[in-house]
């Protein structure tokens, strides 16, 4: 774009952002967040809203407009439109705050956990993590979802794996990059039923953020059973259809120091 900075040289490459594509050729556009593997390459990592029904554009032969700017997702005001939708307590994690980390809860196998998540700092990171107490032979998935319009889980945005046969810290690596401030869910899931440090889901006044009704809504942690043989995280997430009443894993995100 004339009169512009490139995108290589205000950001470089291998660093996530949020990106618009435009083909006012053919009447299509895509948002999402990826990254330049060179110079002029753009790798479209996750698509979050586009004019294919939100699905990935198989673009035509032509030029395109690409350039970086903040969508609707990636506003406060949206975030406070977008809170986690539940129907019953009062309960979620924030960055800054997670209550009484002190008792141990092991995982339903094949249960597919969604843990509300308010996201503050904006910083870099690159892994997920639990700390585990008892091992299991299995596999672990951790991801990251946005809030639909409805303030359930939506569009996957990151994803890790690691094996459930240790114990002690247990991480799942990515490539560093940067998440929006604003509210998310957490999903977990496992084959198998390894035993994670948990917190309590008190009472808002007990809690400061960990517990807080934001516009006056309540959260907790949801799930569906019976999701076996998962080669990965849904994308988009499949709808919860209970609220978990009971101490939930706490996992977390580490930041690049």
């Amino acid at each position: 774009m004339a009169n512009h900075q490139t995108i290589n040289t205000g950001i470089g490459t291998d660093v996530r952002f949020p990106y618009f594509v435009v083909d006012d050729t053919n009447s299509a556009w895509e948002h999402g967040v990826g990254y330049l593997s060179d110079a002029t390459t753009l790798v479209r990592e996750t698509v979050l809203r586009s004019s294919n029904t939100d699905a990935p554009i198989n673009f035509l032969a032509g030029t395109k407009t690409v350039f970086i700017a903040p969508s609707v997702e990636h506003t406060p005001a949206c975030y406070a439109q977008k809170t986690p939708n539940v129907a019953t307590g009062s309960r979620l994690i924030t960055s800054s705050y997670i209550s009484n980390t002190g008792n141990a809860t092991a995982l339903t196998a094949d249960r597919l956990m969604y843990i509300p998540y308010i996201h503050e700092s904006g910083q870099m990171f690159d892994a997920f993590g639990l700390l585990q107490t008892v091992a299991q032979v299995g596999t672990v998935r951790i991801g990251l979802y946005d809030c639909n319009s409805s303030g359930d889980p939506g569009a996957l945005i990151q994803e890790v794996s690691f094996s459930a046969n240790s114990v002690g810290l247990v991480l799942g690596t990515y490539t560093a990059r940067r998440f929006p401030p604003g509210k998310y869910w957490i999903a977990l899931w496992s084959d198998t039923n390894p035993t994670f440090r948990s917190h309590i889901w008190y009472v808002s006044s007990d809690t400061g953020m960990c517990g807080q009704n934001y516009e006056g809504r309540p959260h907790s942690a949801r799930y569906i059973n019976a999701q076996s043989g998962l080669t990965g995280l849904p994308n988009p997430a499949t709808a919860p259809d209970t609220a978990l009443a009971a101490n939930v894993p706490t996992p977390f995100m580490r930041p690049v120091t």
